[in-house]
């Protein structure tokens, strides 16, 4: 089998080739993401890294997050979808 993964994907097709190496024959990886700190960092982070290249879409990505974050550990699902539209577009965004 081939396994695809981008992003956060590419972690998992990894973890997956690891545990069953037998049953991959070879990894097709994009926008590879480990998810360590300066990863993060880079990706999230309001000054340097991808706010730089993209900041007019960072802050379309940033602006309702904190309000959201907030709502969303008071009240559940309110708010969600905006933040979760404004993520996916923030990625979106930033791969190519």
């Amino acid at each position: 089998k081939v396994v695809f993964g981008g992003s956060w994907g590419s972690a998992l097709a990894l973890a997956y080739a690891q545990t069953y190496p037998y049953r991959v024959a070879s990894l097709v990886l994009r926008s590879v993401s480990l998810l360590r700190h300066q990863e993060m960092d880079w990706f999230f982070s309001p000054t340097g890294g991808a706010a730089d290249l993209n900041p007019t879409e960072w802050r379309r990505f940033a602006n309702p997050v904190t309000p959201a974050v907030s709502r969303l550990s008071r009240n559940g699902e309110d708010g969600s979808r905006g933040v979760l539209h404004e993520y996916c577009n923030w990625l979106a965004c930033e791969s190519p």
